[in-house]
Parts: structure tokens; C-alpha cells; sequence
């Protein structure tokens, strides 16, 4: 069986999906996490920057609730008109849709936008 003929790797596309940037870059004989760190540097090269939103210091505790009904417990550390940062123990994956309970206020449809070990950004959606 013959291998597949590729043109030189390359990260001039860096929009497409990382996973097929990786898998070529694995065809091609790279090593698929050096290929990976590549595709990152060249992103971070191209993302403008914007000024962050005020943000107010809170400890409110809260819980998020997954589409799957599993709640977890988290404290609010600041919030903003368009999202908060949540501390936590366990994880909350990155895309994930979810619903922000506050004491005493309805629930608040909102996406993770970043998440790191113990914190998360939540994005708040419009109803």
C-alpha cells in the first residue's frame, strides 16, 4: 500500500480544526505535539486584543448546572455585564453550556469560555 502524497506541512492554515493540522503534521513525520505547540504560537501571533470588560471582586456562592442536570458547587469571584469567573472543585469543560444559579435569582444560561484547574470564565447568553 502507498503512503499518501502530502504537500509540505505547514501551518499556513491555521483555521482549520488543530486536530487535522496534528494528523497531517503526523503523516508528514512531525511530531504530533510539536506540530500542535506550532499551530498555537502562530494563533496567539494573530489574536487582537481587545480591553477587558470592569469587573467587580464578589464571593457569592452559586452553583452551575450542566445540560445533564449534575449541579457543581462554585463560589463567584467577579463579574462583569457579560460574564463572571467561577472557582470550583470540579472540572467545567471549555464549550460547555450551562445554567448560573445565584441565591435568589432566576437561572442565568451562560457558556465556559476558558477553564484552568479550580477557575473558569463563563460567558452569560441571552435567554
Amino acid at each position: 500500500m502507498n503512503k499518501p502524497v502530502l504537500p509540505p506541512c505547514s501551518l499556513r492554515d491555521c483555521s482549520r480544526p488543530a486536530d487535522a493540522i496534528v494528523e497531517e503534521a503526523f503523516l508528514c513525520g512531525e511530531h504530533a505535539t510539536a506540530a500542535y505547540q506550532k499551530l498555537l504560537a502562530k494563533r496567539r501571533s494573530q489574536v487582537v486584543l481587545t480591553p477587558r470588560e470592569d469587573r467587580r471582586a464578589v464571593s457569592i456562592p452559586a452553583s452551575v448546572q450542566r445540560q445533564s442536570g449534575v449541579l457543581v458547587e462554585v463560589q463567584v469571584v467577579n463579574v462583569s455585564e457579560h460574564g463572571c469567573r467561577v472557582r470550583y472543585k470540579k472540572t467545567l469543560w471549555v464549550g460547555e453550556r450551562v445554567e448560573l444559579r445565584l441565591p435568589g435569582q432566576s437561572p442565568t444560561p451562560a457558556q465556559v469560555r476558558w477553564s484552568l484547574p479550580g477557575n473558569a470564565g463563563l460567558n452569560f447568553l441571552d435567554a
